[in-house]
């Protein structure tokens, strides 16, 4: 899972600061092709309002999916506000 430091990490969508109050979606590597255009997404954390806003969004729910159901048996899912779960 991506490693968070309050007041210190930043936003891998719009570089600001994220602070320990604000709502987070983070996710643990999973993209491993770097030439992808997701890649530097994987193992990050974004603002969930800027999560919610990300034109990729949904593709990058889909990858996320796709990559736990192949290695994983989707032992783990993403829903469409970035939530992770256990199945």
């Amino acid at each position: 899972m991506a490693i968070v430091i309050g007041g210190s990490s930043t936003c891998a969508l719009c570089n600001e600061v994220l602070e320990d109050e604000h709502e987070l979606v983070m996710t643990s590597p999973f993209i491993e092709d770097a030439s992808s255009d997701l890649w530097r997404y994987s193992d990050a954390a974004f603002h969930k309002n800027c999560f919610m806003g990300w034109d990729k969004r949904k593709r990058f729910i889909n990858t996320f999916n796709g990559y736990y159901e192949k290695h994983y048996r989707g032992m783990r899912v993403m829903d469409d506000e970035g939530t992770i779960s256990d199945v």
